[in-house]
């Protein structure tokens, strides 16, 4: 809310003086006239510098806004980037994941090859053992 008071009071500021700057005594000659159309000169003059002074304020307002915007701008680019980058950290790990997966199924199937191959081993040296070693009703 302060700009808008801001920009209303600059406009008040520059009518009053328009306004006051067309007023010109008919009677110029006299030195109390002459007297006050140098304060009134003056106080224009205050008055308009003023009125500057605040214009200059707000254009540098607006370069620091303006420049306050870049920052974001670019740091909202910034954040964008980085969270491509992380997008593409997360992918790869997607790819090592699959990977992964690949080797532990490739084991998977070397442990089943081995315990397949250990049970024929125990079926095979049981068989032996039962031909090989005498029963024990025989003993």
């Amino acid at each position: 809310m302060v700009l808008p008071v801001q920009v209303r009071e600059i406009a008040s500021a520059l009518r009053d003086h328009r306004r006051l700057s067309g007023v010109t005594a008919a009677d110029s000659a006299s030195a109390e006239v002459v007297g006050l159309q140098v304060a009134r000169r003056q106080a224009l003059r205050f008055s308009r510098d003023g009125v500057e002074q605040r214009i200059v304020a707000l254009e540098e307002y607006a370069v620091q806004v303006g420049e306050a915007d870049r920052q974001y701008r670019s740091s909202s680019r910034s954040r964008l980037v980085e969270g491509n980058g992380q997008a593409l950290d997360l992918l790869a790990r997607t790819a090592a994941d699959a990977l992964a997966v690949a080797e532990t199924e490739a084991m998977s199937k070397e442990a089943a090859i081995i315990a397949k191959t250990f049970s024929t081993a125990l079926d095979r040296a049981s068989a032996a053992a039962v031909i090989a070693l005498p029963t024990r009703a025989t003993a």
